[in-house]
Formats: C-alpha cells, structure tokens, sequence
C-alpha cells in the first residue's frame, strides 16, 4: 500500500505513505503526501494495490471522544 499513487482528474498528484484501518471509528484511513493545494472534502483516487478507491481530504482528526462506536 505504501507509495501507491493518489490522482486528481487521472493525473498523478502525489503518493500514499501509509494506511489502515482507524481503531475508534472503523474507517480505512490513508496518509498521503499530495503536490496540489487541498481543501476538506475534496476528493481523490486512490489506487490500492491496483484497485482505485475514493479518498476524501479530512483535516480533523479521527476521533470518538465519547467511544460512542465502541459502545455500540
């Protein structure tokens, strides 16, 4: 998974880093280093292990400060 590409308009704008799956809020969650500017909720493709994925830009955490998804 890491150094998969990231691509905006089917170009190449930057790279996968790392990836898993997020404890707290069961989310697939990528790092990525990207070469254009972001805002939140802007969206890219991913391309994982040969497959593309929709990635979204988040700027806040991942977070579930009251375990709310752990409680069910």
């Amino acid at each position: 998974m890491s150094s998969d590409p990231i691509c905006l308009d089917g170009k190449p704008v930057g790279y996968v880093s790392s990836g898993g799956t997020g404890f707290r809020t069961h989310k697939r969650i990528g790092l990525e280093y990207l070469i254009v500017t972001t805002n939140p909720g802007d969206v890219f493709e991913a391309e994982i292990l040969g497959q593309p994925v929709k990635a979204t830009v988040a700027m806040l955490p991942f977070y579930d400060p009251e375990n709310d998804k752990l409680r069910g």
